[in-house]
């Protein structure tokens, strides 16, 4: 489903910096601003993508929701 779809693609991208934030767990060095503008952004974008799949109830509602999401750029 979609829905899962946007998860998985959110989670892979927040990967990219999983190693900051757990060197903040566990050295508690400092996350770089990037870094957290980066994840702040995939983050928001995922649950406003999650919103706007949620609120279609027919596939056409659905298509232009899907053909036109915009990931962050990477950091």
């Amino acid at each position: 489903d979609w829905i899962s779809n946007i998860k998985v693609t959110c989670s892979s991208l927040l990967k990219l910096s999983d190693w900051e934030i757990i060197a903040k767990v566990e050295r508690n060095r400092e996350i770089s601003s990037s870094t957290a503008v980066f994840r702040e952004s995939v983050l928001l974008t995922c649950n406003n993508i999650e919103s706007q799949i949620n609120a279609c109830s027919t596939v056409e509602e659905l298509i232009p929701v899907v053909e036109n999401i915009e990931w962050p750029p990477s950091i």
